[in-house]
């Protein structure tokens, strides 16, 4: 082979390396895993544009799917008023909050709708909105494939930097409403800083008592979600991944309150 051709070569497999490279970085395939318990010191905060822009703390996911059409449907408000990206409980928990929306880096993405035009009448619903796509689990690896998530730090101060344990003692449950575009999974957790307990839930109205809650919800196992012992600093709303191909999913979560004793 001609020394040119050998350069020409050389040249075309370093072009195919940056290509791949840019790839994957835009597609979020990084090494970054979480675990499935992700907090807002690793992900993004939900005030972004749906353009993908992220807030400080996180990365650009990877490219969406389609339109977004979950925040137009209506969703009767519950006592957790939402403004842009922090929500307060005006009822008997007294929590309150930042939102902020979190992935597993290996192919998954999420962003919040931009929710800024809405009327005054869509402000009323207290609710948040999220599209995106979790990645295919490979290989048996539900761990590091866990999907994307929409949370809420439930014990943070306007200005604090992120959430401190609850008490949950003083409620038995949350009451919610999902509305969902697409056919994903659903999961809702209750997490601590390593620890997540979760339950699977769905599109329509929710009610989850703590009881419902373990470290397992794939097969029904693991340790249960105990208030009095377990204090935990978020909530989040959790599109799994799952076997057999990529799952898109289009959101909202409204209607949030949280049930006395």
């Amino acid at each position: 082979m001609s020394s040119h051709a050998t350069q020409l070569l050389r040249s075309g497999l370093f072009a195919l390396i940056l290509l791949s490279a840019f790839m994957n970085a835009a597609c979020g395939l990084v090494e970054a895993d979480t675990g499935g318990v992700s907090h807002p010191g690793g992900a993004s905060g939900i005030g972004a544009s749906s353009s993908g822009t992220t807030g400080s703390g996180g990365a650009a996911g990877a490219a969406t799917f389609g339109t977004h059409h979950a925040y137009e449907t209506l969703i009767e408000p519950g006592t957790v008023a939402v403004t842009t990206d922090y929500g307060e409980d005006t009822g008997n928990s007294g929590f309150r909050g930042r939102f902020w929306v979190s992935w597993d880096h290996v192919g998954s993405s999420v962003f919040p709708t931009d929710l800024s035009d809405r009327t005054p009448e869509e402000r009323a619903e207290n609710k948040v909105c999220v599209y995106g796509v979790a990645a295919e689990v490979r290989d048996g690896q539900f761990a590091t494939y866990w999907g994307a998530k929409l949370g809420w730090s439930i014990n943070q101060g306007q200005g604090d930097s992120d959430s401190i344990p609850g008490d949950f003692s003083a409620t038995r449950g949350i009451r919610f409403t999902v509305h969902s575009e697409t056919a994903a999974q659903l999961r809702f957790n209750v997490e601590q800083e390593t620890t997540q307990y979760c339950t699977a839930i769905r599109s329509g109205d929710n009610t989850v008592l703590w009881a419902d809650l373990a470290t397992d919800c794939r097969t029904d196992g693991g340790t249960p979600f105990e208030p009095a012992v377990n204090p935990a600093s978020h909530v989040s709303w959790q599109v799994p991944g799952v076997i057999g191909g990529a799952t898109p999913f289009d959101f909202c979560v409204g209607g949030i309150e949280f049930l006395p004793l």
